[in-house]
């Protein structure tokens, strides 16, 4: 098993963001592709991500299955981020993304996020407690399917 598998927290900025994943990768793709691959981090429990001019979609549909154990999801900003999750690769229906552990989701100053999710699956978060959206003027919806947060405990939108 390599030493990236057995990760549990990523902390990525700006620059240090543009060295680990962008470096050799085409142009077309960072700015219109998801960067983070959940299947390289099975193990993740925290994704701190902030300070980015060239990234438009973080996570694919597919590796959402691997993101299992991921509590706490924070992401700021970002000014060309449109959404969080690809929408591209969900085709197949009756999908649905689930968070089986995140209990912390942290949207900042996020000026063009149209949606967390624009496809119209169904989100799962069972354990999670704590939502706060702030700076995101384009966010018209968090997803376009039914959200499933029996846990929420508190939720501040703030545009």
């Amino acid at each position: 098993m390599g030493g990236a598998t057995l990760l549990e927290e990523l902390f990525i900025m700006g620059d240090l963001h543009d060295k680990l994943f962008l470096k050799g990768m085409d142009q077309a793709r960072i700015r219109g592709g998801p960067v983070i691959d959940g299947h390289l981090f099975p193990y993740l429990k925290s994704l701190i991500m902030g300070y980015s001019d060239k990234i438009t979609v973080l996570l694919s549909f597919s590796s959402m299955r691997c993101f299992e154990q991921l509590e706490k999801l924070h992401i700021f900003e970002y000014n060309n981020l449109n959404e969080i999750v690809s929408q591209e690769e969900s085709e197949s229906s009756g999908e649905k993304i689930i968070f089986p552990a995140l209990k912390s989701l942290i949207l900042t100053n996020l000026p063009k996020l149209k949606a967390f999710f624009q496809s119209p699956y169904n989100l799962d978060c069972p354990s999670l407690q704590s939502v706060e959206i702030s700076g995101c003027p384009n966010m018209d919806v968090f997803s376009r399917g039914f959200c499933s947060t029996p846990k929420l405990e508190d939720c501040s939108i703030r545009i």
